[in-house]
């Protein structure tokens, strides 16, 4: 019995044909994924996919794993030119003209976007891109060598240098599966000569798994020509012979079955039946853990030991081939998803609960400390309020025209405005003095120059309001500003303490809300009864004062006029 070694793997090559095979490839790469976070963390498995339809899409994406790259696949097409060139002169191409169908070198066009379940369009394919496959192969087999020390270290694995696993799978239903399997297998055995002990396995789904779909009605019958052609080549008195071009050096010549051993898989397993998505996953599930499990060094054991007991004749003497396979997979399922999700829910309820503090009771007079203590430190408050909104930068808008009219005094005083002639010894004769000129000349231009400059309101456009203004509304937009902050920050800072809880932040948020409310409309009721009115009746002394001036003038005018000269 072969001997088992633990905790090794083989690197492998993934070959995809056609679009099963795409799926398959497309599902083994998530599982690679999950388990190791990346394909760059697993560099041991590679991927190669052949295809004729450039265009194909994996049919459930939320299954599939990150997208094949452009080196790892191949689009097998052959264009219309190239086809009209080869059928118009096949006795030119005589490995193709040995196999290829007579009926079809007048009916096949461009395979450019499948072989349209025509097997032998998708073996023609395959022969017209022999030497671009090979390549990309060899490519896909080079990308899993020279890993051994980052295996060894990063997960502790033993990897075997000298084998390779090579995994074919693909549909037998189709055109383009169909037609290259059997090339593919006894290409890939040439290919491999001399390249340690490779093992070559295919894995394939019965036809009958495309029953429930509308694929066409040649699935069947393209099923059952490729196993007949698999039974066939598997028959040790069988020589599979083929050239894939004018030199011998691209002759394949092998007396051995296309594969090691061949996964037949079905839909049924005697007590319920798959559909092909589920058969795709099952395909790649085995893969998977044919490459990764702590099982896979046994199941090569055992493989091993089977294939030893197929060398040995056949005690009824019939000699039919015997590497045919299936294989089931069952799993003991442990529901972490669903636990997780319990645990969390349970962690996450005892933290709210424990963060909600139900025991904790509010501060006493609240409002007191809300308005007294939090928001007087964010300069909130009434007084702070108004303050702030009429700031002249270091100093109030009230003491900025009180400082104006003081200077206004400290002019009329400086420069003797209010002088008059008619006084004293002088009381007889003209009044020249200038004060006759005080209102017209001096003051009214005087105020009528502030008032346009600093507190002019013309419109409702805040625009075009004075520059005293201008400042006040750029103090209000600031208030906002920083209140909306400094109240969010104070909001926050409170959910955080679990000694204050919600409880405290919803008495904040409320009492805030009502102290706002309150100031709002006393600033409406003031604005209303106190300070339309103050100005108003301000207005009207400035306008009686300088009836007064002028009365008094009109009063010095008419004296001066009836003094004689």
């Amino acid at each position: 019995m072969a001997a088992v070694e633990e905790k090794s793997m083989v690197p492998t090559v993934l070959v995809g044909v056609g679009g099963t095979g795409t799926e398959v490839l497309s599902r083994v790469r998530r599982l690679i994924e999950e388990a190791y976070g990346s394909l760059n963390n697993f560099p041991i498995i590679s991927f190669f996919s052949i295809d004729t339809d450039k265009d194909y899409k994996v049919s459930n994406p939320e299954v599939a794993g990150s997208p094949l790259k452009d080196h790892e696949k191949h689009w097998a097409s052959v264009s219309g030119r190239e086809v009209n060139d080869i059928m118009s002169n096949m006795e030119k191409y005589p490995w193709i003209e040995s196999w290829f169908p007579r009926e079809l070198e007048r009916n096949i066009g461009a395979l450019e976007a499948g072989a349209g379940q025509i097997r032998a369009c998708g073996r023609f394919a395959f022969f017209y891109n022999y030497h671009k496959i090979r390549q990309r192969f060899f490519e896909a087999c080079d990308r899993v060598k020279g890993h051994e020390s980052l295996m060894l270290e990063k997960y502790d694995i033993r990897v075997s240098s000298g084998g390779l696993n090579v995994f074919v799978v693909g549909s037998i239903s189709g055109g383009t599966g169909s037609g290259m399997l059997i090339d593919i297998g006894y290409c890939l055995r040439n290919w491999l000569k001399g390249q340690g002990s490779p093992l070559i396995t295919a894995i394939v789904p019965m036809p009958n798994a495309f029953a429930s779909i509308n694929v066409g009605d040649r699935v069947l019958a393209n099923g059952y020509a490729a196993l007949m052609e698999l039974s066939y080549f598997s028959d040790y008195r069988t020589e599979y012979i083929s050239q894939f071009s004018a030199g011998l050096v691209d002759e394949v010549r092998n007396k051995l079955p296309p594969f090691d051993f061949t996964y037949l898989v079905g839909t049924k397993n005697g007590e319920s039946e798959f559909n092909l998505d589920q058969i795709r996953e099952m395909i790649a599930q085995n893969v998977f853990l044919d490459l990764t499990s702590d099982f896979a060094p046994h199941k090569r054991s055992i493989r091993d030991n089977i294939k030893g007991a197929w060398a040995q004749a056949d005690p009824g003497g019939r000699g039919y081939p015997k590497n045919f396979m299936s294989f089931g997979l069952s799993t003991i399922e442990i529901p972490i998803a669903q636990i997780h999700n319990s645990l969390s829910n349970r962690l996450s309820m005892d933290l709210v609960n424990w963060w909600l503090n139900e025991s904790v009771s509010l501060p006493p007079n609240v409002l007191d400390l809300i308005q007294k203590d939090i928001l007087k430190g964010m300069r909130l408050t009434e007084t702070e309020l108004i303050a702030d909104l009429s700031s002249a930068a270091d100093k109030s808008y009230i003491s900025e025209v009180s400082g104006w009219i003081n200077s206004i005094r400290n002019e009329i005083a400086s420069d003797n405005k209010l002088q008059c002639t008619h006084q004293g010894v002088n009381m007889i004769g003209t009044e020249r003095g200038k004060i006759l000129r005080f209102l017209d000349d001096y003051l009214i231009p005087k105020v009528d120059e502030y008032r346009a400059n600093h507190l002019r309101e013309l419109s409702a456009d805040e625009r075009t309001h004075g520059d005293f203004l201008q400042k006040m509304y750029d103090n209000r937009d600031r208030i906002i500003q920083q209140g909306r902050q400094a109240i969010e920050a104070e909001f926050y800072k409170i959910m955080r303490d679990r000694n204050l809880g919600p409880k405290f932040a919803d008495a904040f948020i409320t009492n805030v809300r009502q102290l706002f409310a309150n100031a709002s409309e006393k600033f409406r009721r003031e604005s209303e009864k106190v300070w339309q009115p103050n100005e108003i009746n301000r207005q009207q002394q400035y306008e009686a004062a300088l009836q007064d001036i002028k009365a008094l003038r009109l009063f010095l005018w008419s004296i001066n006029s009836k003094m004689p000269v």
